[in-house]
């Protein structure tokens, strides 16, 4: 019998930020969690938080509350401002991880797609006191590389609008400048797409490997843009196996 999960609860939240306000969305059930940790979810770039709206709601259906929420200079999402260098990205992911803290959750693990992986990253390295464990989805080193290809150049044409503030391909020339911490005593689960054409496995395998020994790769079948919502099985396994260590 296929079990029949709780109803999920959405609630509208504005994390304090230097750009004014986050705008975010805070998912869990009616129960109180009874979970060591809540999640953090950030999304990638050019897209927004609802990309993670599938990833959240089943997590947070199987105990996990999850905040989600949109990076400053994303026409998609709702907080608006202008997006200029890759360290903004980690300020926000910053704000929103004490936010959750302090609000929500004792710990927090943090978990991104993409662009939202480097957040995910940066936010643990700077607060490691305060997380439980780093998750990243079809997130790689030098990002840009992906995006030289006649299939890449094709999609930043469709999306070059979807930034306020700097060029997409000038915003992913920065990431080679971001200098990645290692994480030597968190648990790590990195994610990888065999469809993915814009991150390669070589991408996200190296990426891995710099953060430290405690990190986990998986392979799945999955683009870059599914990569969410199929990782959601994946992730539920590792959260628990993190839960139960």
């Amino acid at each position: 019998m296929t079990p029949i999960h709780p109803a999920v609860y959405l609630e509208k939240v504005h994390i304090p930020s230097s750009v004014g306000t986050l705008d975010g969305l805070f998912y869990q059930t009616a129960q109180p969690s009874q979970k060591p940790f809540s999640l953090l979810l950030m999304h990638g770039l050019t897209s927004g938080k609802y990309s993670l709206d599938g990833l959240a709601n089943y997590l947070s259906a199987h105990g996990y509350p999850c905040l989600t929420f949109d990076f400053v200079g994303h026409k998609l999402g709702g907080t608006g401002g202008e997006l200029y260098h890759p360290e903004q990205i980690v300020e926000n992911a910053c704000e929103a991880l004490l936010w959750l803290h302090a609000t929500r959750a004792k710990r927090v693990v943090t978990v991104g797609h993409s662009m939202g992986g480097y957040g995910a990253i940066m936010a643990a390295a700077k607060h490691p006191d305060r997380v439980a464990g780093v998750a990243t989805l079809c997130t790689g080193t030098h990002p840009i590389r992906g995006f030289l290809t006649p299939v890449g150049q094709a999609m930043l044409r469709q999306r070059a609008d979807y930034i306020n503030g700097v060029s997409i391909i000038q915003f992913l020339e920065q990431f080679d400048s971001l200098t990645l911490p290692q994480l030597p005593f968190l648990p790590i689960l990195c994610i990888a797409g065999t469809q993915d054409i814009v991150v390669s496995v070589d991408q996200v395998k190296e990426l891995a490997a710099l953060l430290g020994p405690t990190h986990q790769i998986a392979t799945l079948e999955t683009s870059h843009l599914e990569a969410p919502d199929r990782s959601r099985a994946t992730l539920l396994s590792w959260l628990r196996a993190i839960e139960s260590a």
